[in-house]
């Protein structure tokens, strides 16, 4: 089996859950896009030294609830 089936099924059985990380905390975005100065140095500090289980799950539902508003606002 392919693996996006496998990611499929396991979304669809709630086994997972998929979310939208903004380009401002995704470290991998550090990798394929221009940034200024201060996130590339945020975002390399992160890769370098972690970030605590808190603040990613603050920075989580802070990204979650922009991508809320910009569907809302298009709607």
């Amino acid at each position: 089996m392919k693996i996006i089936h496998s990611i499929r099924e396991a979304v669809n059985k709630r086994i997972i859950q998929l979310i939208f990380i903004s380009s401002e905390y995704n470290v991998s975005d550090l990798m394929t896009k221009i940034f200024e100065r201060k996130d590339f140095c945020r975002l390399q500090e992160w890769i370098l030294f972690g970030y605590n289980k808190v603040s990613l799950q603050e920075m989580v539902r802070e990204s979650n609830e922009t991508r809320r508003k910009r569907r809302s606002s298009k709607e």
